[in-house]
C-alpha cells in the first residue's frame, strides 16, 4: 500500500507543478503582449484564485500561482475598460491581435510543455 501512496503523491505533485506552470506562462504571455502608453493598463492585470463573481483580488502572479492546488481555478482579469478595446477592436498598434486571444491560441502548446516538463 505504501508504494501506491507513495506514487499518487508523486503523479499530484506533478499535476500540480503542470498547473501552476501553464497558469504563470499564460499570465506571463497575456501581461507581456499588453501595450504600454502610461503602463496602467499592463500593470492592471490582477490574478485571482477560485473567483467567481471577480470580486476578490488576489495579488502577484507568483503569490497566486504557488497557492494553487488540483481542484482550485485560477483567473487573470484587468478592470481597465478600454482594455475590451485593445483586446477585440484593435485599437493598439503595440497589440493589433489582442492581449488575451493570441495567448489563449497557445494554451494547448503551454499546457503540453508545462505537463512533460513537470
Amino acid at each position: 500500500m505504501a508504494d501506491i501512496t507513495t506514487l499518487v503523491q508523486k503523479y499530484k505533485a506533478r499535476m500540480v507543478a503542470g498547473f501552476r506552470g501553464t497558469c504563470v506562462e499564460l499570465s506571463t504571455r497575456t501581461i507581456v503582449r499588453t501595450p504600454v502608453d502610461t503602463g496602467n493598463l499592463r500593470r492592471s492585470w490582477t490574478p485571482d484564485k477560485n473567483a467567481v463573481d471577480g470580486s476578490s483580488r488576489g495579488g502577484s502572479v507568483a503569490a497566486v500561482t504557488n497557492s494553487l492546488d488540483l481542484g482550485d481555478s485560477y483567473s487573470l482579469a484587468t478592470g481597465e475598460l478600454y482594455a475590451r478595446r485593445i483586446e477585440y477592436e484593435g485599437h493598439s498598434k503595440q497589440a493589433p491581435n489582442g492581449m488575451v486571444g493570441p495567448t489563449v491560441a497557445e494554451f494547448q502548446q503551454i499546457a503540453t510543455s508545462n505537463f512533460r516538463g513537470s
